[in-house]
Formats: C-alpha cells, structure tokens, sequence
C-alpha cells in the first residue's frame, strides 16, 4: 500500500516538475544591460517603431514566421525577450526555453520604462 501511495505521488510530481522562466524587470536590466546578450523585442513592428530599447531586435511573437526567426538566433548567449507589458514575452519566453535557449523574461515591458529610455 504504502509503495502505491509513494508511486502516485512521485507519478503526480513528476508531470508538474517544470523548470521556471527567470525574470528580471526590465527597470534593473535597461539601469544595467549585460554586454553579452541578445535582446529580443517580440511586439509587432508598429509597435517596436514606436520605441524599443538599443541593441534589440524585433521578432513578433503574434506571427506564424516567429518560430522558424527565433531558431536561427545563436544559443551561446542568454536571450532576453520583452514585450509591452510582460504577457508576451513571457509566452515567447516559454517557448525559447523549450528550444533550449538561455532565457530572461524582462518583466514590466516597456510600460515600465520611461520614452527617454527607448529609441526610435
């Protein structure tokens, strides 16, 4: 009985095991960018137009080409993705992990910043 009780406990925690996206806000990381990294900026490009922070480059989350764009970036840096408010990085976050990417979710999204941090 008491192997039973143990099996479906490990069998329970076993499929919920899954490893956490790292976050930082996107305030300490503009205060202080990594010098290695690439940063990635998955808003659409009307929005990224409109201000983006330096170094970035702009892959949009929302379009079907997402995918076959992000695999061609190099995994020997981290990857630091943000979007305009969080909920779309941390999705493409997600799924840059599971491609095996070195991920950073930079949390807040660029509604945290102030427009004399962003380029144009």
């Amino acid at each position: 009985m008491m192997k039973r009780v143990f099996s479906l406990l490990a069998l329970l925690f076993g499929f919920g095991a899954q490893a956490q996206i790292n976050s930082l806000p996107i305030r300490d990381f503009a205060a202080d960018p990594p010098k290695k990294m690439i940063l990635l900026d998955v808003r659409t490009a009307q929005e990224y137009s409109e201000g983006h922070l330096p170094k970035s480059m702009n892959i949009d989350w929302l379009q079907s080409s997402f995918a076959t764009k992000a695999a061609k970036l190099p995994k020997n840096q981290p990857v630091y993705v943000y979007c305009r408010s969080g909920k779309r990085s941390a999705s493409a976050a997600k799924w840059l992990m599971d491609q095996g990417f070195e991920v950073i979710n930079l949390s807040g999204g660029v509604m945290d910043l102030s427009a004399d941090q962003l380029v144009k």
